[in-house]
């Protein structure tokens, strides 16, 4: 019971991290990135509170906690924390994990 309660929070989790990739990039270029966010946090909220920095900027840490490497991949998370996470709380990103 306890395994597949765990199994099914680790899928809802990737459904999360996908979805929020797909708002920050909606051509799907960064859904390679939704299995390596998904080892290292429980939500999209948290990615948002480790890195968000004053005035919604990212921080650089992101990209080399998550192991991101290509310029256009940057500029698009870059563009999403500029445009969303300074503008709305933490919870409004948690928002994401509900279904449309």
């Amino acid at each position: 019971q306890q395994q597949q309660q765990q199994q099914q929070q680790q899928q809802q989790g990737a459904v999360d991290f996908e979805r929020w990739l797909a708002s920050v990039d909606d051509e799907g270029f960064l859904a390679r990135y939704s299995f390596l966010f998904g080892q290292q946090f429980g939500s999209p909220s948290q990615v948002v509170a480790a890195y968000t920095c004053d005035g919604g900027l990212v921080s650089d840490r992101l990209f080399a906690d998550i192991g991101i490497t290509r310029l256009g991949h940057k500029r698009l998370f870059k563009t999403w924390f500029r445009d969303h996470a300074a503008h709305h709380s933490v919870a409004d990103v948690g928002a994401l994990r509900q279904p449309r």
